[in-house]
């Protein structure tokens, strides 16, 4: 066959991990012509940890603010992240522990060893 190939790793896509737990590409029937989502997780299959809890993701600590509004703090992770290709950059997105993808018309679905996320595609 004719073509190239290309790899990709921590040292060119500054994956967190070389270990891939997830990958998701964009459904053929959007109007984007490539996306590729490619989560690492150095945790993903760590055979020491509980096989329920495997995966690095944390719950996220919630603080109250001296006027009582509440905040959402998430953990900063290292050895996990979630990335984006598009064809010509790789996007770097702070998400932990992303165990499945699965990507419809409109949202990114994400599982981790503790949640699901849904994230809205940008048109």
């Amino acid at each position: 066959p004719s073509g190239q190939v290309y790899s990709y790793t921590k040292t060119n896509a500054w994956f967190e991990s070389d270990h891939i737990s997830a990958i998701g590409t964009l459904p053929a029937s959007t109007e984007f012509p490539l996306g590729v989502w490619v989560a690492c997780d150095a945790l993903a299959d760590d055979i020491d940890m509980n096989p329920l809890m495997n995966g690095s993701d944390q719950p996220p600590m919630v603080l109250t603010d001296a006027n009582g509004k509440k905040r959402v703090i998430e953990e900063l992770i290292a050895g996990s992240s979630l990335h984006y290709y598009d064809g010509r950059t790789w996007d770097k997105w702070r998400i932990a522990g992303v165990c499945h993808i699965m990507i419809d018309r409109e949202f990114i679905w994400l599982s981790t060893n503790i949640r699901v996320r849904r994230l809205r595609i940008p048109r």
